[in-house]
């Protein structure tokens, strides 16, 4: 049940549609899919990385493995993360464990085999800059933010949770701050890249 949920309320929700999405729009300029099966026409998904791969002349044997093998092989690790047993006193793995370290492994995975299997960026640069401001930042930040929050409160008592609102409200405008000046030098500043970007909505 540990996995079920996990995988419901954030494997799919997140992987599967919200990172993929942000993933494509930055690498290939791709919309997401007006679809109700939005998680199967995702701008990274199948669908699209095989029309992708079909219009670059790319491999469809390496497609496949970074449009279904690759998002498998980051469920399988969620599933042992989650299943795992550590003993009679904590039963399973908490939250900085399968959120803060399985996100690093995963992310340590994704960039040594990611890059290999899916069709060349229109710009490397870019998609490299804005990759990790936009997802990185984000994902990371918020481990720090609530994992910040956990140990403190264990030490000054239910009395912080007054100070949650600021302290959330802190890190998405310093995620904003940072999103926004890599934007702005890495796309409004340069010409070429918003030229190789013009059919998409950056």
């Amino acid at each position: 049940f540990r996995a079920l949920a996990w995988m419901a309320f954030y494997f799919l929700p997140l992987h599967c549609v919200a990172f993929n999405n942000l993933r494509g729009y930055c690498v290939y300029g791709s919309a997401p899919a007006n679809s109700s099966l939005v998680c199967w026409r995702t701008a990274l998904g199948p669908t699209e990385a095989f029309e992708m791969a079909e219009r670059t002349g790319f491999s469809r044997r390496r497609t496949f493995v970074g449009a279904f093998l690759l998002p498998s092989l980051y469920f399988l690790l969620y599933v042992v993360f989650m299943t795992v047993y550590v003993g009679e006193e904590h039963e399973h793995l908490g939250f900085i464990f399968i959120y803060g370290v399985g996100h690093l492994i995963i992310i340590f995975v994704a960039e040594s085999i990611g890059p290999q299997n899916f069709p060349p960026p229109l710009n490397p640069r870019y998609s490299q800059k804005m990759g990790p401001a936009t997802l990185g930042v984000a994902v990371m930040g918020f481990f720090v933010v609530t994992t910040a929050y956990s140990v403190a409160k264990r030490f000054s008592g239910p009395w912080l949770g007054t100070l949650m609102p600021a302290m959330l409200g802190a890190y998405e405008i310093g995620c904003l701050l940072i999103l926004e000046g890599t934007f702005v030098r890495e796309f409004v500043q340069e010409k070429s890249i918003r030229r190789a970007y013009h059919h998409s909505n950056q």
